[in-house]
């Protein structure tokens, strides 16, 4: 069901950004990458965060979000 839902999903992504500029493309990249790091430093760091697990995905994501703006920018 994963895979049926993922083809399904990369196909229409496919379609819907054919004909998007590279920087929205950079972007959008950015973003996803930022929620990958979120997940692993949820997942492989909550020993160093024992006491308050809330904002462990913060850090990575933000850090994601500022290289993101200053790739914009630097274009």
């Amino acid at each position: 069901m994963v895979v049926v839902a993922s083809t399904i999903a990369s196909n229409f992504g496919a379609v819907a950004f054919a004909g998007v500029s590279d920087v929205f493309l950079a972007g959008f990249t950015a973003l996803a990458a930022g929620g990958v790091l979120a997940m692993l430093a949820e997942t492989m760091i909550p020993e160093a965060f024992h006491l308050n697990r809330r904002f462990i995905g913060a850090g990575p994501h933000s850090d994601s979000w500022s290289l993101c703006f200053l790739g914009s920018a630097a274009s």
